[in-house]
């Protein structure tokens, strides 16, 4: 069965090949045309005091540099090198990514190479490499058919260029309480769809073989999103590698896209009044479509279940937040169980992996001090899900949004894992 599976879906495969390869090419220069010879990665050490803050704030948007992560004490940008004398002149700053590094990096896939490979077996295949969107479609059509009496394609709604937001539904109890397990909200973080992927693969193959598997099917239904932005997603594989935000349009035709994280209507804040910039939340509080489909989804789901659960799956830095990311001053009722909840997940991967996954409150470490609401604090105070998380993943910075694919089973294998222990830790397995 599983070789008829792997052969149908070459052949889905071969159909995108032929209706992709011709394109190639120019999608490539597409891609390597947005980043000139002179764009780099760098870290930026700076004071964390107000005025460094600010000071360090007005170059990075006078800039329109991208903002890819931000610690204590630093911060990863991908800039320009002629930036780079207003940056060093202040700050000290570390070289991540060198123009060829990055330009390497962002190259299309060779969709061609990828489908000679030849089948080994079922965990080989498709984790092998990073999938297109139209091949994760196809898989989840013949997961959810292989596997009909416990998994189910569902449809989370539609994005703003009318493609079908997917999901898998598995279990068939009305009567159970739900966990919500997402990815792909900015399109750029490749490896949090992988891993949405490899953790339903494994919920859904290995149901009815495993007895933790079958006790946290038993007790929960899983809702699993691999991407709420397909727009964003299928762009980053024909034209921007390093797309972040949807596809929808904004009050300026030549700058399109939200960040759909920072466009949930709690404690929502004007990012950036500039629709170009990576960050732009819209205009107005629930602005993005995607988010806006996704907030109805959840909405009436709970008139039928309740959520106990979110785990909404990031890039990059290792690190589990939870909430409230808008400010450190208001203090969520449950914070304790917040954070007892994810050292055990840092736990978990630790001892799994061996890697290091810093659990922290969202709000620590941000170079804004107010720098409004996200999915993840309306997740926990307006939709009322107790246990609301964030998982950044893989790896520290190292390759940052670009990980190569020889993580992709590693990172599976870890977060995994992690669900294994959120599942646990919600039935109670853990209380004296």
């Amino acid at each position: 069965m599983l070789l008829k599976w792997w052969s149908t879906l070459l052949g889905a495969t071969n159909i995108y090949q032929q209706q992709s390869i011709i394109s190639t090419y120019q999608q490539e220069q597409n891609t390597l045309s947005t980043y000139n010879n002179n764009n780099i990665v760098i870290k930026i050490n700076y004071n964390n005091n107000k005025d460094d803050n600010n000071n360090l704030l007005k170059i990075i948007n006078k800039n329109n540099m991208d903002i890819w992560d931000y610690q204590t004490n630093t911060i990863t940008v991908m800039t320009n090198k002629n930036q780079l004398n207003e940056l060093s002149s202040s700050y000290n700053i570390e070289e991540l990514l060198s123009n060829k590094e990055l330009k390497n990096a962002i190259k299309i896939p060779d969709i061609k190479q990828k489908t000679n490979l030849s089948i080994i077996n079922e965990d080989i295949y498709f984790f092998k490499d990073y999938q297109p969107l139209s091949i994760i479609t196809s898989w989840m059509e013949l997961l959810s058919s292989l596997y009909s009496n416990h998994t189910f394609l569902i449809n989370i709604g539609k994005s703003y260029e009318n493609r079908n937001i997917k999901g898998f539904k598995i279990g068939n109890d009305e009567n159970k309480k739900t966990i919500i397990i997402m990815g792909g909200t900015h399109s750029r973080e490749w490896i949090s769809i992988s891993t949405i992927n490899y953790i339903a693969y494994n919920l859904i193959t290995l149901y009815e073989k495993d007895e933790e598997i079958n006790k946290m099917i038993n007790n929960f239904n899983f809702i699993i999103i691999p991407t709420i932005n397909p727009d964003g997603y299928l762009y980053t594989w024909e034209n921007d590698r390093l797309w972040r935000k949807n596809r929808q349009s904004t009050h300026i035709d030549y700058c399109t896209g939200i960040d759909l994280d920072k466009s949930f209507p709690f404690q929502w804040k004007l990012s950036n009044n500039d629709p170009c910039s990576e960050s732009f939340s819209g205009l107005l509080p629930n602005q993005g479509y995607e988010s806006n489909q996704l907030i109805n989804f959840i909405q009436n789901l709970q008139k039928n279940t309740t959520i106990v659960g979110i785990i909404d799956l990031h890039a990059y830095s290792q690190q589990i937040l939870y909430p409230f990311g808008y400010n450190c001053h208001d203090i969520p009722p449950s914070l304790e169980n917040l954070e007892e909840l994810a050292i055990g997940l840092s736990k978990s991967i630790r001892l799994q992996s061996n890697h290091i996954y810093i659990s922290k409150q969202a709000c620590k470490g941000n170079i804004i001090d107010n720098l409004g609401g996200s999915s993840l604090d309306w997740f926990y105070h307006d939709a009322n899900i107790k246990y609301s998380y964030q998982i950044k993943l893989r790896d520290r910075g190292a390759y940052g949004f670009l990980l190569p694919k020889e993580h992709i089973i590693p990172t599976g294998k870890e977060i995994f894992n992690s669900i294994l222990y959120f599942g646990k830790y919600l039935n109670g397995d853990f209380e004296f």
